[in-house]
């Protein structure tokens, strides 16, 4: 496959990560987190970076669970200690040298952002994911994912100050 068409595929990912941190409520950040990380597993399994691609995968499976997680009401800390587990022994299975934890590093903050239930909580922890994976991007050869990640940052910044640390304006509530 042409290199343009797999980074373009990457592109899908990174318009529908930016566009995840906007939604003011928790199921739409899952939403649009589940459609960019199925995106980016097939992004970096051609460009032969599978360990990005498992996590990508576990990572749709992750937020399809929690979104169904929060509809039902129930699922406790189990799926949180399940989702890491998997982190770690994919990361073991696709093992390729060190670099192989900065996404693993990466999921397992989104995990427990994600488990959150307050809004604010998951962009806050979700902090910690970006410099992860835009060094596994940039080593993988994956230039949307580096976009992806300055993006998640800025998006990121953006949310928080327009949902949690903006103050209302006088006379406003």
């Amino acid at each position: 496959m042409k290199d343009w068409m797999i980074q373009g595929i990457g592109f899908v990912g990174l318009i529908l990560a930016f566009v995840s941190f906007q939604n003011k409520q928790k199921q739409g950040i899952l939403f649009y987190q589940i459609l960019a990380s199925l995106a980016y597993l097939c992004h970096f399994f051609l460009l032969g970076a599978f360990t990005g691609s498992v996590m990508n995968l576990l990572g749709a499976v992750r937020n399809g669970v929690f979104y169904q997680q929060d509809q039902k009401g129930s699922g406790g800390r189990f799926w949180l200690y399940f989702f890491i587990a998997a982190y770690i022994a994919s990361t073991v299975w696709t093992w390729k040298g060190y670099y192989s934890l900065l996404p693993m590093t990466g999921m397992i903050a989104g995990t427990i952002s994600f488990w959150m239930k307050d809004p604010k909580w998951i962009r806050l922890i979700m902090l910690i994911s970006p410099p992860c994976w835009f060094t596994y991007n940039l080593l993988s050869g994956s230039i949307p994912g580096m976009m992806t990640e300055v993006f998640n940052i800025i998006s990121l910044a953006a949310a928080l100050i327009r949902f949690d640390f903006a103050r209302p304006a006088a006379g406003r509530k």
